[in-house]
């Protein structure tokens, strides 16, 4: 059995005969010292014998919960001395997670990329890939908000990760300077749009760093090198921060990026944060509408009512009174009713229109068929059509054998029309004969409206039907509908349309009354009842909701909605080893088709790009986020756009722009610090914000405490014994006691080396 006296003896034995046999081999002087220092350096293993015994709070959870903390060691962090008080953070927070039952995997930016050793900050780049690894642990990022392409905003799959929960668990811990004054801008307006002709006003905000005494500040407005509008603010000694509105005058048509720039101000220091980005499109004044009646209505009077109370509608309106068949026995000059112009507007005049109403009208009746191809392929090629029906409108002559076929949401299941028979005409007369095989105008059909029920994706493309489901509380209400085209011999094509309101008859029955298609590029809108101009005179409506459901429709048709169907957001460039690479997020309904269709198109900085050779990747269900290589780098400061273009049968037609700049790469002593670079990244993902006024002890332990109490510690604390072989390695100077090994060896060779020398 091991006993300390007994290795004591042992040991000194051991000792002892080794001296002995020294003092034989190398003489009584050699053979003591020798022993001696053997003695010295075997002490440190013989300490191991010895062990120190320790009592330790333990917590009595079985589970230790992982934190991970990502440390900012860029050149900034260690010139200011920040990177010295995070060590002295993190050791503090090693003591408390032994209380809470928690444990720090600490991963610092240069390891995560080498170019921090060469003096920059690559935090865009370095923190959304850091994440990515962490899964879903708790995490912690120390940083001065430095980065090396300041202008870049947070991805957009940061957004919100850490919100999920009552309390974040994620924590942004800012270091910044407080002395020296700083002016930064922000803005919340982007994606704007205006009219020509027209002025607008830019909203920015301007914040200071320091307040305390008056500050004028001039903000000037550019598009590229051109200066276009400026105006001056004051703050005030104790505003932070002041809202200002910004006149524009009218610009041209087409997409402008515009820099908002605060000038510098004296002692400030750091001046790219002085600059802010705004897309910018200019529509149209005025759009073309051509409107076609088949024959004097309620309806169309409402809608023609409607189009001439909007400025924006540049309206012709056609109401047709003679039929071509119409016979007159006078001079056509002395007739005040003007024939149809239907060459001049279905040859010359159709490109100059938007959008194109017709109403109860047949297109076999008035239009003979190169003018029926010219609209069809009007439609195809970008334009929104109304269709709204009505006794005229899809008589069979317009869905068999014609152009408008090709756009017609819909398929005749009978393709051979109904021939009247001899009972059918005995039975008509007085009337006409209708044709039942296919959509045919019941006038005697009342009906109430009830909203139909498309899938997700359908809806969002077609997103008239959320303006529509928020009237439906008062459309569902009206009374005295009566007259519809009866849909029960149809097929609807499956995928190329969505359905967005159905008719309950009186017998019970629902049937389509309105769904949208997507006829190539362009976008239509099938209303197959000429009814709905009661909405405007119900009592239990109003004429204000009548207008908001036309104004609904035609903002779609027109692809003025505000939630697009297809978006572009977070366009970043970056220069990496001289070759110019791109990033940018595709949003919305038609971005779950990018993975369906090889219809896209893909143009950054003037270049087509093959779209196979594109990384997609998808973030979430509509929203993908494409990335690429442009080859040779341009310079830094250069105007590019990108934009995405793609058809499907699903939403027809769907194009999308937006600018950026290729951005200056800055180094840590250029970049310094930012505040809102912090405070941007905590605000994006949901976590804690703190920095070095608010970041105390308490408030971290806090933090620790909220992010480990479903799985640290579980009180009350138990103490363990430990036994530490190893005690003496944790002092230096046991090292000293190895330097006696070489030492040794020099004593006992000592006249070999004299004789050699010799």
């Amino acid at each position: 059995m091991f006993s300390v006296d007994n290795f004591l003896i042992w040991l000194s034995a051991t000792f002892l005969f080794l001296w002995i046999a020294w003092v034989m081999i190398y003489g009584f002087r050699r053979g003591t010292l020798t022993t001696l220092i053997r003695m010295a350096w075997i002490t440190p293993l013989i300490l191991t014998f010895f062990p120190e015994i320790t009592n330790v709070r333990v917590p009595s959870s079985l589970g230790v919960r992982p934190i991970q903390v990502l440390v900012d060691d860029s050149q900034s962090m260690k010139a200011s001395g920040w990177l010295a008080e995070t060590d002295a953070i993190v050791l503090a927070m090693q003591k408390e997670c032994v209380r809470l039952g928690c444990s720090l995997d600490i991963s610092r930016m240069s390891e995560e990329n080498e170019t921090v050793n060469n003096g920059f900050s690559p935090l865009h780049e370095i923190v959304p890939l850091w994440r990515y690894e962490i899964g879903n642990d708790p995490w912690v990022i120390f940083t001065d908000g430095g980065s090396s392409t300041p202008y870049q905003n947070w991805p957009n799959e940061l957004q919100d990760i850490a919100s999920s929960r009552s309390k974040p668990n994620s924590l942004v811990y800012a270091f910044h300077k407080k002395d020296g004054q700083n002016l930064w801008l922000s803005t919340d307006q982007n994606g704007l749009f205006s009219f020509e002709n027209k002025n607008m006003d830019l909203s920015v905000t301007v914040h200071r760093q320091i307040n305390g005494a008056s500050l004028p500040v001039q903000l000037q407005i550019k598009i590229g090198d051109k200066h276009i509008s400026s105006t001056n603010v004051i703050f005030r000694p104790d505003d932070t921060a002041i809202d200002v509105t910004i006149p524009l005058a009218p610009l041209p048509r087409g997409n402008h990026y515009l820099g908002v720039q605060a000038l510098p101000v004296a002692d400030e220091s750091i001046i790219w944060d002085n600059e802010v980005a705004v897309n910018l499109e200019v529509l149209p004044n005025t759009i073309g509408v051509l409107h076609l009646l088949g024959a004097p209505s309620w309806d169309g009077r409402f809608i023609r009512r409607y189009l001439k109370s909007e400025p924006k509608y540049d309206l012709i309106s056609f109401f047709i009174l003679r039929d071509p068949v119409d016979l007159q026995v006078t001079n056509e000059r002395e007739l005040s009713l003007i024939p149809f112009p239907v060459d001049r507007l279905f040859t010359e005049e159709l490109p100059n229109f938007r959008s194109l109403i017709l109403q109860n009208f047949s297109l076999r009746q008035f239009l003979e068929p190169p003018y029926q191809k010219n609209l069809v392929e009007f439609v195809k090629n970008g334009g929104g059509l109304l269709f709204i029906g009505g006794p005229r409108a899809l008589r069979s002559s317009d869905f068999r054998n014609s152009p408008l076929a090709e756009i017609l949401p819909f398929s005749v299941a009978n393709t051979r029309p109904q021939q009247p028979t001899r009972q059918s005409l005995l039975r008509g007369l007085g009337g006409r004969f209708i044709d039942r095989s296919g959509p045919y105008y019941d006038s005697e059909s009342s009906f109430t409206i009830e909203m139909a029920n498309p899938d997700v994706t359908a809806r969002d493309l077609a997103n008239v039907y959320d303006d529509w489901l928020d009237l439906e509380s008062s459309i569902t209400k009206a009374e005295g509908l009566k007259g519809i085209h009866r849909m029960e011999n149809v097929v609807f094509k499956e995928g190329q349309y969505t359905p967005l309101l159905n008719a309950r008859l009186d017998s019970g029955q629902s049937i389509p009354l309105a769904v949208a298609s997507y006829p190539d590029k362009g976008r239509a809108l099938w209303i197959f009842s000429d009814s709905l101009w009661r909405l405007a005179m119900d009592p239990n409506v109003s004429r204000k909701v009548y207008y908001d459901f036309i104004s609904s429709a035609k903002t779609w048709l027109l692809r003025q909605e505000f939630r697009q169907p297809l978006a572009l957001q977070e366009f970043h460039l970056s220069v990496i080893s001289e070759s110019l690479e791109f990033s940018v997020l595709a949003t919305g309904a038609a971005a779950t088709y990018l993975d369906r269709s090889p219809n896209w198109k893909m143009n950054v900085c003037g270049r087509d790009l093959p779209w196979d050779d594109l990384e997609r990747v998808k973030i979430a269900d509509s929203v993908w986020k494409i990335s690429g290589n442009l080859g040779d780098s341009l310079a830094t400061g250069t105007l590019c756009s990108a934009s995405i273009s793609g058809t499907h049968p699903s939403f027809g037609s769907v194009e999308s722009n937006i600018s950026g700049r290729i951005p200056e790469i800055l180094d840590d002593s250029e970049a310094l610090f930012s505040w809102q670079t912090s405070q941007a990244l905590a605000q994006v993902t949901g976590s804690q914000f703190l920095d070095q006024d608010s970041g105390d002890s308490s408030a971290i332990n806090l933090w620790l405490e909220s992010v480990t109490s479903s799985s640290g510690v579980a009180d009350p604390m138990d103490r363990k014994t430990l036994i530490d072989y190893y005690w003496a390695f944790q002092h230096w100077w046991i090292f000293l006691f190895f330097l006696a090994l070489p030492l040794e060896v020099l004593i006992r060779r000592w006249p070999q080396l004299s004789a050699q020398r010799v």
